[in-house]
């Protein structure tokens, strides 16, 4: 076809006239961007070469360039259709890059409405307390809702508190009109107590914020008090009916008197004098509101933000002079100008009794690592990764030096230090084992232990192990060596009193003056049950204490000496919370934990297997029908130091040799998993409680 004849002016004509509309439709690729925007000039062999080449591979080479239309072997040029061509590129570059800057505004203006704006400024002010006479208590009802709160303003009559414990009591007026009312029922009860049943934790962390415009006012609480309805008027008539029974069976009454007397003492331990009776006054009482406007700081900050940040905190705090900074500028300068030697002891010696290396290394910047530590071994000693100077700088006597350095080797080995360990030491060293205490520990009566005081230093015990071997070695020697010493100056402990006493006499009952709670061995019960120590232990008890120790041993599979006791007193808290259940018996079990010591150990032995220190039951509490085979295991185990691992060919092996059967892989794994766990391919015997 010729189209030099027939279509030469038809598209000359109409391209020049209709020039963007054709050019759009003439090339529907896109146009990379690189070269859209740098017109690229053709070599001069293109021309020669055109003929060869389609009309596609010559768009696809020169995209972008001045557009040449080529008919019959590109004899015809139509320059005018080039120009017309070139304008809608450049308005399609135009619009990609318009395109592009679009996103590019939108993100910025996204990245200015994410930034944090400052809502609001609220001051906050500390209120050390209301007035003299006034404490701040929180009131917690967790048996009842949020949604069902008690009508507090219309059944409120009394309410009481005692100031020494923290307890709280109040009395709420009944209905005893309503028709839920049984007023046949003999008890005519005409008000409900709500009473603290425990003893409250040390509340020194929290308090409570009143908000008053832009002012947020911080009143430091002084007890939290959990109220819940106190069943004692269920137990004073469950008191009488026992009465009324005991009066029928002569043989019997003694105890079941002994047992109401205990629980009448349980019941109210406390001395009655020391309750406070106070007024109840509703949320729009004129009292709340004074009160409400008491517990509002007055006055504006005094405090200066352009001070230094050493300045403020003590300005905040107000736990020092102003004087404090430049007295350790003063500090700083004299121990930079004294040798090393003299620098570290009069650190360790006038410092805080627990230091940091990081902390001391900063006075003694110019000396290395290794002079430093040197220094600090000669005159220091390690506990927890923190430094403390050696005892006999200190120049303390005999008794008091003991102690110290008891208190610093139970540290060394453990961050706490329980009660029992320091009642262990006697009479007479106990009150010098507690001022030492004092001044590297925190007490917690929640927890009956006392709490190393300072973190340990991670990061000192990864960087130098070689020394933290050194010092362990020490300590350890330090402390099986200060055993024997302690012992002979405290004199003789309360249980060997005890047992002492217990000896002269089988007829002798032995009481303590201050009665020992459950709470104060860990358990959490609100009686306070005495201890009692007789010379043998009862029948009755040793035939009740396997069964709670089978009770025990169901919760904890592998446990030590001391989770045995605890675990003993828990059930006797649990039990004695339990109306269906024997409480005087659990109770009993739980005194015979400090009680009988030396007898408890043998009824344990006698359910229990001791292994390399950890207590596995000898028959399962869950599975008793493979004894046959956990005696296996037990033995194996037994006979192995701590830490072997069975293999499973060893226990078929055994199993096969005593049980003279084969064994069936059920048993096998009922029975492992219950006293081991696995251990790269093994058994090894399970980490004690």
């Amino acid at each position: 076809m010729d189209f030099d004849d027939d279509d030469k002016p038809k598209e000359v004509t109409k391209t020049r006239r209709f020039a963007p509309g054709r050019a759009g439709k003439s090339k529907p690729k896109p146009k990379p961007e690189p070269t859209a925007d740098k017109p690229v000039q053709p070599p001069p062999q293109s021309q020669t070469e055109s003929v060869s080449k389609t009309e596609h591979d010559v768009d696809a080479k020169f995209v972008g360039t001045k557009v040449e239309t080529e008919v019959c072997n590109g004899s015809v040029k139509m320059e005018i259709d080039s120009k017309v061509d070139k304008e809608p590129e450049i308005m399609e570059t135009e619009l990609m890059e318009e395109d592009q800057q679009l996103p590019l505004q939108e993100e910025k203006e996204e990245e200015e409405e994410e930034d944090d704006v400052v809502v609001r400024e609220i001051d906050v002010f500390f209120k050390p307390s209301i007035d003299a006479n006034t404490q701040l208590y929180v009131l917690q009802y967790p048996l009842r809702p949020s949604w069902r709160p008690y009508e507090m303003d219309e059944r409120c009559e009394e309410v009481r508190v005692n100031p020494s414990t923290s307890q709280v009591e109040i009395d709420l007026s009944m209905d005893v009109h309503s028709k839920n009312y049984d007023s046949n029922f003999g008890l005519n009860m005409t008000k409900q107590t709500l009473k603290t049943t425990w003893k409250q934790p040390p509340t020194l962390d929290y308090a409570v914020g009143v908000l008053s415009g832009d002012k947020l006012h911080l009143n430091p609480v002084h007890a939290v008090a959990q109220l819940r309805p106190s069943m004692q008027s269920l137990s004073s008539d469950k008191k009488k009916k026992q009465e009324e029974s005991t009066e029928e069976s002569v043989g019997t009454s003694k105890k079941q008197n002994k047992g109401v007397q205990q629980a009448s003492t349980d019941q109210k331990p406390i001395n009655e004098e020391t309750w406070v009776s106070l007024k109840y006054h509703g949320l729009q009482s004129e009292y709340c509101s004074r009160y409400l406007n008491g517990m509002m700081a007055n006055g504006n900050s005094s405090i200066d933000f352009n001070m230094s940040p050493g300045t403020y905190i003590n300005e905040l705090c107000r736990g020092g002079s102003s004087r404090n900074s430049e007295s350790k500028e003063t500090l700083k300068r004299v121990l930079l100008s004294l040798p090393l030697k003299e620098r570290v002891q009069k650190l360790l010696c006038e410092g805080s009794p627990l230091i940091r290396y990081s902390v001391l290394k900063h006075y003694a910047p110019e000396f290395s690592d290794e002079d430093f530590l040197g220094a600090l071994q000669e005159y220091g000693r390690l506990v927890q990764g923190l430094w403390t100077p050696k005892t006999r700088l200190l120049k303390l006597d005999g008794p008091v030096e003991a102690a110290r350095d008891y208190v610093l080797s139970l540290f060394s080995q453990n961050t706490t230090i329980k009660y029992s360990e320091v009642e262990a030491t006697g009479d007479k060293m106990k009150p010098l084992m507690e001022r030492m205490l004092t001044e590297f520990a925190k007490e917690r009566h929640v927890l009956k232990d006392w709490k190393f005081k300072e973190p340990t230093d991670v990061s000192f015990i990864k960087s130098y192990p070689e020394i933290v071997k050194e010092q362990d070695i020490f300590w350890t020697d330090k402390r099986e060596n200060l055993k024997s010493r302690i012992t002979a100056q405290g004199g003789k402990s309360r249980a060997d009193k005890r047992r002492n006493v217990v000896g002269t006499s089988s007829s002798v009952t032995v009481k303590p003056e201050v009665p020992t709670t459950l709470s104060d061995k860990g358990g959490s019960s609100k009686n306070t049950i005495h201890r009692v120590v007789t010379q043998e232990m009862p029948e009755e008890l040793k035939k009740a204490l396997p069964k709670a120790l089978k009770k025990v041993f169901q919760t904890h599979k592998v446990c030590r000496y001391e989770t045995i006791c605890q675990g003993l007193r828990d059930l006797a808290v649990s039990t004695s919370n339990n109306p269906k259940a024997d409480s005087g018996m659990a109770v009993n079990v739980a005194l015979a934990v400090d009680a009988y010591q030396g007898e408890l150990e043998d009824v344990i032995n006698g359910v229990a297997t001791n292994i390399h220190g950890s207590y596995v039951s000898i028959s399962s509490p869950d599975h008793p029908e493979y004894d046959s085979l956990r005696e296996v295991v037990i033995s194996l185990l037994t006979g192995s130091p701590p830490g072997t691992k069975l293999m499973k060919a060893e226990v078929f092996a055994a199993g096969r040799t005593k049980l003279e059967r084969e064994i069936t892989n059920n048993e096998y794994i009922k029975v492992m998993h219950e006293i081991c766990e696995t251990n790269s391919s093994g058994w090894v015997l399970q980490k004690a409680r």
